[in-house]
């Protein structure tokens, strides 16, 4: 079994809900057994940090999540505010930081579920594909889309689960391309976690399981409207996800700032296996 906590927009100096969030974090790691953390992005608001030296390494991570069920890998995912900073920062702190896990702006790490079941996390620099591409043009999509293909293609993971700052309907390639939500379901991506809005929500992006945490310092009202298809759940609060896999199943659990399970919802069907 592999559990893991999911955290968007979280980087707030200690305030607004920051602490609050990081509490429940701390117990929910201790609940589920959690090995790692996932970022989605928007890590340190309002403007990323400018340097390894940037007093927000402090302030907004190590101070904050200072307890031993955090004392885990962080694999840190790029947000859009974090291009307002210095990006290459985030990456290079990652020499001086052994909680820190950002080898690239984008990057793929594998985890053993058992001894016989695998998964693939593909951690995705969203902002050049998407719609806030205008704040990096000198960053080129069609790259990142290459390797994505490359990544999940030859891949004989039995779980593939693709994360990126902003949800699967904002991303889409160079005009002509394919979009991420295409080449994620070509190949048999499972579930792909986002963090663009600042609220918790589960939907299902035509068989994909997209799970939005991204109220890690706050939450931001919702939308009078009626929610889009394929939510399945939608929160304005501040919290999290804990996602756990098995052999078999996914289970998608959303938790308050207390650390309080708000939702949970397991995926029962098998987990995509490319044939030998």
């Amino acid at each position: 079994m592999l559990s893991f906590l999911v955290l968007g927009n979280w980087g707030r100096h200690g305030h607004h809900e920051q602490a609050a969030v990081a509490q429940g974090l701390a117990r929910a790691s201790q609940r589920y057994d959690v090995d790692f953390v996932v970022t989605t992005g928007d890590n340190f608001r309002p403007k990323g940090v400018n340097g390894v030296l940037d007093p927000q390494w402090h302030d907004s991570f190590d101070a904050v999540y200072d307890v031993p069920t955090l004392d885990l890998p962080w694999y840190a995912c790029l947000g859009d505010r974090c291009y307002q900073g210095s990006p290459d920062a985030q990456v290079e702190y990652a020499k001086h930081d052994l909680r820190w896990r950002m080898p690239g702006r984008f990057y793929s790490v594998n985890k053993r579920v058992d001894d016989q079941t695998h998964a693939q996390f593909v951690i995705l620099d969203s902002t050049p594909l998407s719609g806030d591409r205008d704040m990096v043009p000198h960053r080129e999509p069609m790259l990142q889309m290459y390797w994505l293909r490359n990544m999940l293609a030859p891949s004989r993971s039995d779980w593939k689960i693709v994360i990126g700052h902003h949800a699967l309907s904002s991303l889409a390639s160079e005009p002509g391309g394919d979009d991420v939500g295409a080449v994620l379901r070509q190949f048999g991506a499972q579930a792909y976690l986002c963090g663009y809005d600042q609220r918790l929500q589960l939907a299902d992006e035509e068989g994909i399981g997209e799970v939005l945490s991204g109220a890690g310092a706050g939450a931001e009202p919702l939308s009078n409207g009626a929610s889009p298809s394929g939510v399945e759940f939608q929160e304005a609060t501040p919290g999290f996800a804990v996602i756990t896999l098995d052999r078999l199943e996914m289970t998608t659990r959303f938790c308050n700032a207390d650390g309080d399970e708000l939702f949970s919802r397991t995926r029962e069907t098998q987990p995509h296996r490319r044939a030998a």
